[in-house]
């Protein structure tokens, strides 16, 4: 069960990490 959990994790980190990059990379554009 253990596993199954961190590779939600890992599933979740991989999902969020480019919509984080792209919210990042349009607020250094709006500056």
């Amino acid at each position: 069960m253990k596993h199954t959990h961190d590779n939600i994790r890992v599933g979740a980190i991989t999902f969020v990490k480019p919509i984080v990059i792209m919210i990042i990379e349009v607020k250094n554009g709006a500056k």
